[in-house]
């Protein structure tokens, strides 16, 4: 394909050969015009943004042009490798949507984002792991887990600063398992309905306990910062949080009762750690 002035695709691209490309009106491979059999189709976009660009079949092999960060549609996998980034607006790092399924970061080479907004926030199930490292400096919240399983896996060392430094929401409390981490967290550690180390525990400080979703000390939000690392000599093994976060009434029919008066009725309490239960109840 070639004699034109210009080729542009728009919402598509060139599947195969995955090497071509469109350069000075032809479709090139290797630096040379392509004359076999090209595949064009449409780009599919996903609910993925690194640096506010949103990753589709069509950058992800190079979701910012600068080999810093990559996704592996297949396998769900994001790497950073010495990635870096400070926004001058209010953006978001790394934002993974509700849309994706158990994705993996894999940290390589030393990664920074400074933002005044989330530095990572998660909306899907995600493991972080890799030999890097990972510092994220944040006006709000480093990392936000909204209401899903966040899981910090082995080797990368972590820190995060923020107004926040590790934090879930008040209605969608975050879940977190840590296996033999290296992490620290200054600014709060907080809304977190159950908390997991393995192979790992909190060095500093002592006497910190997960309390009303939140890590405290003295029964006060505890700020400044807490050292998670191998070893099982700190405070660890699970911290649950689990208090009632919804009560629902229905009728012997199956009705939901707004405003239950005399009769019996089911009660269904929802808690923050996830769990149901349900009694039979006389009003």
């Amino acid at each position: 394909m070639g004699g034109f002035k210009a080729i542009v695709f728009d919402g598509c691209q060139i599947y195969s050969p995955k090497d071509a490309k469109a350069e000075n009106g032809q479709v090139t491979q290797g630096g040379a015009v392509y004359k076999g059999e090209a595949v064009i189709g449409l780009t599919e976009y996903y609910p993925l943004h690194v640096c506010n660009v949103q990753v589709s079949t069509a950058n992800c092999d190079d979701i910012l042009g600068n080999g810093t960060a990559s996704y592996d549609i297949d396998k769900h996998v994001l790497t950073l490798d010495n990635f870096r980034y400070e926004p001058e607006d209010f953006i978001q790092g790394v934002a993974l949507g509700g849309g994706l399924e158990n994705v993996t970061i894999v940290l390589k080479g030393d990664n920074f984002i400074k933002t005044g907004y989330f530095g990572i926030s998660m909306t899907c199930n995600t493991t972080i792991t890799g030999t890097g490292t990972l510092t994220i400096q944040s006006n709000s919240s480093a990392m936000v887990v909204n209401g899903v399983q966040l899981t910090i896996d082995g080797q990368p060392t972590i820190m995060l600063d923020g107004d926040a430094g590790l934090s879930g929401f008040s209605e969608w409390p975050g879940y977190v398992k840590f296996i033999s981490s290296n992490v620290k967290i200054k600014g709060g550690f907080v809304n977190f309905a159950a908390v997991e180390f393995e192979g790992c525990s909190i060095k500093e400080p002592q006497g910190i306990e997960l309390k009303d979703l939140n890590y405290v000390l003295n029964d006060e939000v505890y700020k400044g910062e807490i050292t998670i690392a191998p070893g099982t000599s700190g405070i660890g093994g699970t911290h649950a949080d689990r208090r009632v976060k919804d009560v629902i009434y229905h009728s012997l029919s199956g009705c939901v009762a707004a405003a239950p008066k005399n009769g019996i009725y089911l009660k269904t309490t929802t808690y923050s750690d996830g769990t149901k239960e349900t009694v039979k109840v006389v009003m």
